[in-house]
């Protein structure tokens, strides 16, 4: 490859080094001459020049150092292009290798299909559904108000949702906002509480147990996910429950603020709540 810039340059032989040193001499000898054989003014210019020629005679040293500098600068980047075209054309050569095989595997390769695309979406709204929810509590079996004024069935549902948070000793837990949710029937709805953040409503459910009306019920707002996967839990408890077969085990759940547990044993069952969670 054809470098730009590069001089080619050989360190100056003892021949060359001894020419350039006889010229020197030379130049310097037919100065002199010149100088003895001019009248005054003539040897005013020639001194002048004499010094100029001096001066450029001394300079060669630096000058001819500094040139040398510069081809070694040179040659070593041609040193390092040489070395970065190598790189280069092994590059090439491993993706050249690589193209067919990965054209291939795209070439058969499914794409992607609709079922795989809902699934993720899904998923995205389930994440989305639950970071919603966690700020919400759900209070049941408040009596309901039927007056026709909104505002006043609003705010019956606001001092029995205070009272409640009073009861809980709920320590700022900020503004809310509450709502009933579900359609009117012979069952008061629940209510749903909107806080601003989840670390009320997990403040509050810490402390349900605090409630002294027996029937008011507090639970978080799970999604229909979670309330699926919640009832299948309880189907499968009452399974074991209820298996004449049951082998040794317990098992343990929470109801109401208590620690539930159940022995299995010899096809022998005996229930107890022994202890409150905080």
């Amino acid at each position: 490859m054809v470098r730009h810039g590069s001089t080619g340059a050989t360190p100056v032989s003892n021949l060359d080094e001894s020419i350039n040193q006889n010229c020197e001499i030379t130049i310097r000898k037919q100065i002199n001459n010149m100088l003895n054989k001019t009248n005054t003014t003539d040897k005013n210019v020639l001194c002048i020049i004499s010094g100029v020629v001096e001066l450029l005679l001394d300079q060669k040293e630096g000058i001819r150092t500094a040139l040398d500098e510069i081809t070694q600068s040179i040659q070593a980047k041609n040193e390092r292009i040489d070395a970065l075209e190598s790189k280069i054309i092994q590059l090439q050569e491993e993706i050249s290798s690589i193209k067919p095989v990965g054209d291939a595997n795209i070439a058969n390769a499914d794409p992607p299909s609709s079922q795989s695309s809902d699934k993720s979406f899904d998923m995205f709204a389930q994440v989305q559904d639950r970071a919603t929810r966690s700020e919400n509590l759900m209070i049941f079996n408040i009596v309901e108000n039927t007056s026709n004024d909104t505002n006043v069935r609003v705010n019956h549902d606001k001092t029995h949702v205070s009272d409640i948070l009073s009861q809980l000793e709920a320590q700022q837990v900020g503004e809310y906002k509450v709502v009933r949710v579900g359609k009117s029937g012979d069952r008061p709805r629940p209510i749903k509480v909107i806080f601003s953040d989840a670390h009320a409503v997990s403040q509050c459910l810490r402390s349900k147990y605090k409630i002294r009306e027996s029937n008011i019920k507090i639970k978080p707002d799970l999604t229909v996910m979670q309330r699926g996967h919640l009832k299948s839990l309880f189907e499968e408890l009452d399974r074991r429950k209820n298996d004449d077969e049951c082998p040794d085990k317990r098992f343990s759940w929470v109801s109401n603020g208590k620690v539930n547990h159940l022995y299995c044993k010899n096809e022998s069952m005996q229930i107890g709540a022994t202890q409150q969670t905080g």
